[in-house]
């Protein structure tokens, strides 16, 4: 018998056909609903089904063009209207879903958003382009991975992204409508110096850095018997004030956020101690940031190394009777890309301490070799937190 007709007929045969024909039928093929498919053949196969299937910014119905056209008025700087619209979506659409799923259902058009001012993640940025291209902003999306990935897999795969932001090409800038607690113009931490699949074609890469600062000013009076009182400021700018704007509770505004707080404490200092601690950590916004930073890692694991930049100045007012007999020394430390900067001076019967503190990396994560080289700098920090101001009752 002839082999080619004995493998015609071999169900081997039969089977190696079928999963050839799978194998390669679903780089093209999509859902009935929108759905992407597994797998793609290159990354610019997957751009272009991501446009398929959301589509080209809307035109600029009259539905579209009013909020586009109220929420920028007064503004002539391209990006401060879009930031503006940006933040318009974000605090006028209520987000109904917890990521992106690039294989269910096709999102509904910007219209249909708009009327029921909720929709997904993937839906409020539509809408967002929609309102972009009424104001003649050109904009794209652009998928991330909000993960611990920093590197895009070798499979041009949907499911590799969970996230989608808005891309302004001409601006150069990132908007992220669908995450209520970050304003627009900044990202979440987890979402920088990553690569993203622009759907217009090609890649790109978010910022590795974004400003953001926290400080602390406190006032501690301290009477006789060791217990005192508080009063902190706390200002919050850049990427920071949003956050903790939400978390105060506090709608609207803009640009930086102080949160002023006051308290009673009946033990600042034991009775009969002699020395006064330098640091507090409900305090201190440096202590806060130290705590947060890098102290151990494994062997290979590469970890998230955010950026800090944090400052205190802390005025602990002595009551009579009790006199400052010593201070710690300052300390000016520069090691790799930590600044870190503590100083204490006498006022009358009083002592201020400030601290500055700033990391630096170049980029969003740490190797272990740079985590055991901050070691030695954290230490040296960690000392200092830890000292005292030597003080005497008269």
């Amino acid at each position: 018998m002839p082999y080619r007709n004995v493998a015609a007929s071999s169900p081997t045969f039969v089977l190696l056909i079928v999963l050839f024909l799978l194998a390669c039928a679903p780089a093209r093929a999509r859902d009935a609903d929108g759905g992407l498919a597994p797998v793609y053949a290159s990354y610019p196969e997957l751009a272009a089904a991501v446009r398929q299937r959301i589509g080209e910014p809307a035109t600029a119905t009259p539905a579209l063009a009013a909020p586009a056209r109220d929420t920028t008025a007064g503004l002539a700087d391209p990006r401060t209207r879009a930031l503006a619209l940006s933040d318009w979506v974000r605090s006028h659409i209520r987000r109904v879903d917890a990521g992106l799923r690039l294989d269910g259902a096709a999102p509904r058009p910007a219209a249909a958003v708009l009327a029921r001012r909720e929709g997904s993640g993937e839906e409020m940025a539509v809408l967002l382009q929609a309102l972009l291209a009424a104001i003649r902003i050109d904009s794209t999306v652009a998928l991330i991975d909000g993960g611990n990935s920093y590197a895009l897999p070798d499979a041009p795969m949907p499911v590799a992204f969970d996230h989608m932001l808005v891309y302004l090409p001409g601006l150069k800038l990132y908007l992220d409508p669908a995450t209520d607690t970050i304003a627009a113009g900044y990202l979440p931490p987890n979402l920088l110096g990553k690569p993203v699949l622009l759907a217009s074609g090609g890649f790109a890469m978010t910022p590795v850095m974004q400003p953001q600062s926290v400080r602390a000013t406190a006032t501690v009076d301290i009477r006789r018997d060791g217990s005192g009182s508080v009063k902190l400021d706390r200002t919050y700018a850049g990427a920071l004030a949003e956050p903790a704007r939400k978390a105060a509770g506090r709608a609207g505004g803009g640009g930086e956020f102080t949160l002023s707080q006051s308290a009673v404490s009946p033990h600042v200092v034991l009775p009969g101690a002699r020395a006064l601690a330098t640091t507090y950590a409900s305090l201190s916004t440096v202590a806060n940031a130290v705590a947060g930073m890098p102290w151990e890692s494994s062997r290979s694991r590469v970890i998230a190394c955010p950026a800090v930049d944090a400052a205190d100045e802390t005025r602990y007012r002595l009551p009579k009777g009790v006199k400052v007999v010593a201070l710690p020394a300052p300390v000016n430390l520069v090691r790799g890309g930590v600044f870190y900067r503590a100083a204490y001076e006498r006022e009358g019967n009083a002592v201020r301490v400030e601290r500055r503190l700033t990391f630096r990396n170049g980029r969003p994560t740490c190797t272990p070799a740079e985590v055991r080289a901050l070691q030695p700098a954290l230490e040296r920090i960690a000392r200092d937190l830890r000292s005292r101001i030597t003080i005497a009752v008269r």
